[in-house]
């Protein structure tokens, strides 16, 4: 898959260049491509089979979620899964990009983005909502977010960006505008930067929603005094 090697070809129409210089860290971005872009990064099917692998649901890596009224739970039966799913839930597969070797599809494509942004992703996630059902309630993320949708549709309401001060404080206020309503099919990708609340919904009727998304949290002080804490902690002579 050439989106997976090729920066310019993943942020497409605007390229790589232009899309840092304008977007990243600023405004969200909708890059339009073949709807076929993104077919050897996950299937329906491939999707399935890893949650039939023995072993794969047992360490708390599969979820269910739903939106409204907000749950959340671990699952470790693919039966659990399907009959959830038929009831509105969302399916959340956590950091697959960690779980693969280096040549796997999602690890390619985290490493292309990697190696541009300078840090490999903190979170990813793939999502899998039934047609019409809600993907989340409104939210902001602390990471830079970029989504790849790969099957079905998702439409994302996209409210004003909150300032660094104010990331602490809940996104389901009434005060807040929405910007722009955005719909992506298969083949297209949006990013989201930190801060920018936002709630999503499924396609209404076209059959499961499916997108894998890549989070990359700045590198502010708070994140830094993180990162050289855990690497401290995981180093015996630092550690001592």
């Amino acid at each position: 898959m050439q989106c997976a090697t090729d920066l310019d070809e993943l942020l497409r129409p605007e390229g790589a260049d232009r899309f840092f210089d304008a977007w990243f860290g600023r405004e969200a971005y909708r890059g339009a491509g073949p709807a076929d872009r993104f077919d050897d990064v996950l299937s329906l099917a491939r999707l399935d089979a890893w949650l039939r692998q023995p072993g794969f649901m047992a360490d708390g890596v599969v979820r269910m979620r739903r939106a409204e009224p907000f749950d959340q739970r671990r699952v470790r039966q693919v039966e659990e899964v399907y009959a959830l799913l038929a009831e509105g839930w969302t399916l959340q597969v956590v950091d697959p990009h960690r779980r693969f070797g280096p040549t796997a599809p999602l690890s390619r494509i985290a490493e292309t983005l990697s190696r541009r942004i300078g840090r490999a992703p903190s979170v990813s996630a793939v999502f899998l909502t039934p047609a019409g059902a809600a993907g989340s309630r409104r939210h902001h993320d602390r990471q830079d977010t970029f989504t790849l949708q790969l099957a079905g549709t998702k439409r994302w309401r996209l409210f004003e960006q909150l300032s660094p001060e104010l990331l602490d404080m809940s996104s389901d206020r009434p005060d807040l505008r929405p910007t722009e309503d955005v719909e992506i099919g298969p083949g297209d990708l949006l990013y989201v930067p930190r801060g920018m609340p936002h709630q999503v919904l499924a396609g209404a009727g076209e059959g499961l929603s499916l997108s894998v998304v890549f989070g990359f949290t700045p590198l502010d002080w708070t994140a830094l005094t993180g990162l050289l804490a855990a690497r401290a902690a995981a180093t015996p002579e630092l550690a001592a």
